[in-house]
């Protein structure tokens, strides 16, 4: 800390802890039809890609009485469970300009719901129940902003890094 607070030049705007509820519902709703809108624009409606995204809340697949119910400690995931779906989201549809279909509608949702917490990356599928891949899995998070700390990562940010990795290993 800085013994005179003049030298911060941030300002800080505290906001009062609200009712995330109603708006958690319509933010579930609103990127689960962006993902679905995009995957069918950019063409990837072929084999199980499309057929396999997931709502789950707290852990357990979503229904529609459980989207009614959702509290301000509710967790919503929005992910694929296709084997291929980090590849497809982090490469194939990273170079056609948007940066991913989940990627897109974790940016979208956070502009249109400040109020709600959004979160996407990539998830060791351990943690994730009825995933089909042995790689990491793209996981949409939203809830309040005490439950889910803001951050999304683009994809294939790392794939750099993980290319040069495994051709180091391949020299070993």
């Amino acid at each position: 800390m800085h013994f005179k607070p003049e030298f911060y030049r941030r300002k800080f705007i505290f906001r009062p802890v609200e009712d995330v509820s109603g708006v958690l519902r319509e933010a579930t709703l609103y990127a689960f039809r962006l993902i679905k809108e995009k995957s069918a624009q950019y063409g990837i409606l072929t084999g199980f890609y499309d057929t396999s995204f997931r709502i789950d809340v707290d852990g357990s697949l979503a229904t529609e009485a459980s989207l009614k119910n959702l509290n301000a400690e509710s967790g919503v995931r929005i992910y694929n469970r296709a084997a291929y779906a980090s590849t497809i989201e982090a490469q194939a549809i990273y170079r056609k300009g948007i940066g991913g279909v989940i990627y897109y509608a974790a940016n979208m949702v956070e502009r249109r719901y400040p109020i709600v917490g959004v979160r996407f990356g990539f998830f060791q599928p351990e943690f994730i129940s009825g995933t089909y891949s042995k790689y990491s899995v793209p996981v949409l998070q939203l809830g309040s902003r005490d439950q889910v700390v803001d951050k999304i990562v683009k994809p294939g940010k790392s794939i750099r890094r993980e290319i040069r990795h495994k051709r180091r290993l391949r020299r070993k």
